[in-house]
């Protein structure tokens, strides 16, 4: 298995945990609108079964008398009650009809109350947010250093930063806020038209239901885009932090992938200059696409057929120490007063130990590599899409490192089947 394939399958199972995981914070969403909206049903009946049952008479009547009222008129009284303290039991019935009718028209009490029981839930619902924001971001940290080695140095700190960071010019939090002003403004007008106008407490619930389906749908939508941000930009962290200067685009899952996407998939960028909603995920709302690193070089893939239980990073310097104690052997070559390691000289070693089936398909890994090679050196946008704003000699340098590995990757082929034919194992 090449990096490539490794990158693609790890990531596309990823996707589904993640996916996995979305759905349960999502019933975890659904809860949290479904108790503002069993909070909200209980101060607009309570609001008018108080007054509803004092009276002996129907919410729907009481709405009415309401809606009926002269409130101008009844200020004027209001002021002769207090005045002459004459509040007999009709005064007594007369004032509260007023004050509850004083408060229906303006609203102020029983909008007050239902914005106190918003800012509680739409403060669980920032609190919930943060938490599975962050966890997503240490988990982010440590899957990926599992595989390359390094993780960021403060992950809690790392995470929180990323996690509060701006998207768009705003934070998640200043998102969820902004739903709970609009929600309320909606809501607002909701309650001058159904109050009021004394709609049915059936009817004034169903609009309430779907103004909050609505606001419920954006933290929904508002949740998985934001997941997937902190997901790439703890990458992009951990990618600097294991020196890797480039990265690829993945979808995951083409058959599903919106055309946006599809066009970056597999293309390669630089690390320094990632970023969400240009060249790197999220690119759009609900977005599921992922990133991988990239390298040019085969010592990844010899990790991989290794099969060690090592990380990447503790595997090459456990390669690098055992053969720093071989000194003379052929396995550390000078040049140019720099000591470098022959890697030729594990790729004899390693050929004479592996299998023809895996031979062969390292073969086949060294072909596709040819061709990749060639299309950048041919049509180097289209692997990367700012090749243009790169510097001439920039350019020049990848071509010749790119026409170089071509070269190593047509000995390794050639070393291959020369041993295959060794072998009598070979197949023209």
């Amino acid at each position: 298995m090449d990096s490539a394939t490794y990158w693609k399958n790890r990531e596309t199972e990823q996707r589904k945990h993640n996916i996995r995981d979305e759905k349960e914070y999502q019933k975890r969403i659904h809860e949290i609108f479904q108790n503002m909206i069993d909070e909200m049903d209980k101060e607009i009946n309570g609001f008018y079964g108080k007054y509803a049952s004092k009276e002996g008479i129907t919410i729907s009547e009481a709405r009415k008398r309401a809606a009926k009222l002269d409130i101008e008129a009844y200020a004027r009284k209001a002021k002769k009650y207090v005045k002459e303290k004459d509040f007999s039991d009709e005064a007594n019935a007369e004032m509260r009809l007023y004050n509850m009718t004083m408060r229906a028209n303006r609203l102020e009490l029983l909008k007050a109350n239902i914005g106190l029981e918003m800012i509680a839930g739409f403060d669980e619902l920032q609190k919930f947010f943060d938490e599975k924001l962050t966890d997503r971001a240490t988990g982010e940290f440590e899957r990926l250093a599992g595989i390359l080695g390094k993780t960021v140095q403060d992950n809690a700190k790392a995470a929180h930063a990323i996690v509060n960071a701006s998207f768009h010019n705003a934070t998640f939090s200043d998102r969820i806020w902004m739903y709970q002003d609009m929600l309320k403004a909606e809501l607002s007008s909701l309650l001058q038209t159904g109050l009021i106008r004394g709609q049915s407490s059936t009817k004034l619930a169903t609009h309430i239901q779907k103004r909050f389906g609505v606001s419920q749908s954006n933290a929904e939508r508002l949740m998985t885009t934001e997941l997937r941000r902190v997901q790439t930009d703890a990458a992009r962290q951990v990618y600097e932090r294991n020196g890797n200067t480039e990265y690829k685009f993945l979808t995951t899952n083409p058959q599903g992938a919106c055309d946006i996407c599809k066009k970056l998939d597999g293309k390669i960028f630089k690390v320094k200059n990632m970023v969400p909603g240009t060249n790197a995920p999220p690119m759009h709302p609900w977005c599921h696409c992922t990133t991988a690193p990239y390298w040019n070089n085969d010592e990844f893939d010899q990790w991989l057929d290794s099969g060690s239980e090592l990380n990447f990073a503790d595997w090459k310097n456990q390669k690098e120490n055992s053969v720093a104690k071989k000194s003379g052997s052929g396995i550390i070559k000078e040049k140019r007063n720099i000591h470098e390691m022959n890697l030729q000289f594990f790729a004899e070693k390693d050929i004479k130990n592996q299998s023809s089936s895996s031979l062969k398909r390292a073969i086949r890994k060294y072909q596709a590599r040819i061709e990749e090679h060639e299309t950048k050196i041919n049509n180097p946008s289209e692997i990367y899409p700012d090749w243009d704003s790169f510097d001439e000699r920039y350019q020049q340098g990848l071509k010749r490192h790119w026409n170089k590995e071509i070269r190593n990757f047509k000995q390794s082929i050639q070393d291959r089947i020369d041993e295959l034919k060794e072998r009598g194992d070979y197949d023209e």
